[in-house]
């Protein structure tokens, strides 16, 4: 049997798992100080995106880390020898390239 106060630990520690469960793409000429693109939380990621500009450098800032980025050259998401992906996880940045589209999985 759980105390009250086991039970009251237990919702608050989900309560601060749920508040802090949010990730940002940000992409711009950088690794840092680029345009917010899109944000998410609460175990909801993003589907196939145009991000209607190109951008060089795209990363990603996540609380959790079952959320990864994923940037495309095409801007329709699709992988080809001249448009490959990038991957990109919680903190991370991807190498230089010309990105045309995204998309936010979560991997749980």
């Amino acid at each position: 049997m759980y105390s009250i106060s086991t039970k009251a630990a237990t919702l608050l520690a989900l309560a601060s798992i749920a508040a802090a469960n949010t990730w940002t793409l940000y992409c711009g000429d950088s690794c840092s100080g680029g345009t917010e693109i899109a944000t998410g939380s609460n175990f909801t990621g993003a589907g196939c995106t145009n991000l209607a500009s190109e951008y060089k450098y795209c990363y990603l800032s996540a609380d959790e880390l079952w959320y990864y980025g994923v940037v495309y050259q095409e801007a329709d998401c699709l992988v080809s020898s001249d448009g490959p992906r990038s991957l990109i996880e919680p903190g991370g940045c991807t190498d230089a390239g010309a990105f045309g589209s995204y998309r936010i999985v979560v991997d749980l």
